[in-house]
């Protein structure tokens, strides 16, 4: 008689184990690591998950903050109304300095990112990632196009997919649409026909997943923008239209999501704007358009910004605003008291979903994640060879401390077991002003400010001005809720780099590709240069800053010093 259990025993008592005690024991021999990285083993190990009433209380929740631009996910629970957390998870990824990663959505506890024409999908549970290879449509293949993205799971096939909606800059070209396959590790085309007359709103929000199949918020162009739900079916690879309860909605402030296990409609009403509110709908019976029932009304009137998510315990979750910031908070829609939890963020970052432990990307290889630069110990990012990384450990340093690198896509100098920077102070009236030399010792892991002699130096040019410029202003466009924005610029460099997809060879081309990351943050954005003699006013007023030590905000008035270059700046009738 063996000494060992048989096979089929160990494989039950494994699947019944947690994500982390099945994580340790693939060391304890070849054959257990064998058995627990299959896909068989996975797939089976995920719909356990999904049964134990441990899982189903448990919320994960995305917040992000600002300067520096850091990620932060939560557990908690969600079985009382205290909502306590349970536990920090760390992201094993630095987005951009100046923009956070776009979150295309989650599905059984993955997460699908995007930053930078770059797909990336994150298991928080293995605290494993992957960046998915280029999608077959690119500028290069078929022209200028707006996608939209989705991510979803197909329960026939056991298959996480991330499917693109191409739409070509000519309205006479159809849209594509295509798929990346976790299991085939690949994208391809797919023969979907989408509907014509169709157009997608919520263009930066994740959309629903159930059933196999991907929910979009979408309007009729043809019909008075009637808006309506497509469903692209993940598994048979279609298109779907499903007609909306008879009521007021509009297609700009509809959002698809998923309550309870049912399709859902979140509608934001701001017609008046003495009575804002959010209705919720829910369809009851999949496909069935009289089954759409109204759950809810959320009055917005109360510091509410967005709703979030429908727990199991009645309450609704929702994005509160604060004088400086955005937070979580509960919402009794019985009582209508709000109640804060203390989790705070940027506004439009905020995400919340069922937290299902899992582990899915085990079997997957961890060659993407070196060509990531992933950091699993904070003293790892002071010794990347790449200054496109290293600028991320100083950001924080030089935002206290008033200083600024001056040109990250030149190679900073290696000397005596340190890299040095050229920096300069920000301005600050009594404080010091001027350009020097930052240094960073890799041994004992401090800085030093370097003085340069007492000689003029002239770091910058009006490109590396416009682009900052033009930075600052996306991300204030940005913050004030803007959709649509056009971007004006005499700077002619600066305006044909933002209309190519090409990377800029320039020396301020990091800068601006941050610039082209921001824009991606817009429904609808356009780059226009204009000769200096008609951009007065901004020239006018960018001279006026120079003395301005805090802010200043003028409404309807026009200020006597630019009165006269505004006059100018209006059309002729």
């Amino acid at each position: 008689m063996s000494d060992y259990p048989p096979e089929e025993v160990v494989r039950k008592i494994l699947y019944k184990l947690p994500v982390k005690s099945l994580i340790r024991f693939r060391c304890v021999s070849k054959s257990w690591n064998t058995l627990i990285t299959t896909p068989a083993f996975i797939n089976c190990h995920l719909t356990r998950s999904h049964s134990l009433l441990s899982n189903s209380n448990k919320l994960i929740v995305r917040h992000c903050l600002e300067k520096p631009y850091v990620e932060h996910y939560k557990l908690i629970d969600d079985s009382n109304d205290s909502f306590d957390q349970i536990q920090n998870i760390e992201l094993p990824l630095t987005s951009r300095p100046i923009q956070h990663f776009r979150l295309i959505g989650s599905a059984n506890g993955l997460f699908s990112l995007y930053e930078q024409k770059c797909f990336i999908l994150w298991n928080p549970s293995i605290r494993k990632f992957i960046t998915l290879p280029k999608p077959c449509i690119t500028v290069k293949t078929h022209g200028k196009v707006t996608c939209h993205s989705a991510f979803g799971f197909d329960l026939r096939t056991n298959d996480y997919k991330v499917v693109r909606i191409a739409f070509p800059s000519e309205e006479a070209k159809l849209p594509l649409i295509e798929a990346y396959s976790l299991n085939e590790g690949s994208w391809k085309l797919t023969s979907a026909s989408f509907p014509s007359g169709i157009g997608v709103s919520c263009w930066h929000k994740p959309v629903a997943s159930l059933g196999g199949a991907v929910h979009f918020a979408v309007y009729d162009k043809d019909n008075r923008c009637r808006p309506l739900v497509l469903s692209f079916d993940l598994g048979d690879e279609v298109c779907h239209l499903m007609s909306l309860p008879n009521c007021a909605f509009s297609w700009s402030n509809l959002q698809t999501s998923v309550i309870g296990g049912s399709l859902a409609l979140l509608f934001y009403d701001d017609r008046f704007v003495a009575k804002k509110c959010c209705d919720i709908w829910v369809m009851k019976e999949y496909g069935i358009v009289d089954s759409w029932t109204k759950l809810f009304t959320v009055d917005l009137n109360k510091r509410i910004i967005r709703v979030l998510h429908l727990p199991k315990n009645g309450n609704i979750l929702v994005e509160v605003n604060l004088p400086s910031d955005r937070e979580l908070s509960s919402y009794d829609p019985k009582s209508q008291h709000v109640k804060s939890l203390g989790i705070c963020g940027r506004r439009h970052y905020f995400h919340v979903d069922n937290y299902v432990a899992n582990l899915v990307l085990l079997d997957k290889p961890n060659d993407a994640v070196s060509k990531r630069g992933a950091c699993r110990k904070r003293k790892c990012r002071y010794k990347l060879d790449s200054t496109q990384n290293l600028r991320i450990c100083f950001s924080q340093f030089y935002l206290f401390l008033g200083i600024n690198v001056i040109d990250w896509c030149r190679p900073a100098a290696s000397l005596n077991g340190a890299v040095h920077f050229a920096a300069e102070y920000k301005h600050k009236p009594g404080g010091p002003c001027g350009p020097l030399v930052l240094s960073f010792d890799l041994h004992d892991e401090v800085f030093h400010v370097v003085p340069l002699p007492n000689v003029i130096f002239k770091w910058t040019d009006n490109v590396h001005t416009s682009v900052i410029g033009g930075s600052l202003s996306l991300l204030f466009y940005y913050e004030l809720g803007l959709n649509s924005v056009i971007l004006e610029g005499d700077c002619e460099i600066l305006m044909k780099s933002l209309m190519e997809d090409s990377l800029s060879l320039a020396s301020s081309g990091l800068l601006i590709q941050d610039v082209k990351a921001i824009a991606e943050s817009f429904q609808c954005i356009r780059f226009s240069h204009v000769r200096r003699e008609g951009n007065k006013v901004a020239h006018n007023l960018a001279r006026h800053a120079r003395h301005v030590t805090g802010f200043s905000v003028w409404m309807e008035d026009v200020p006597s010093h630019t009165l006269l270059a505004y006059k100018a700046d209006l059309p002729t009738s």
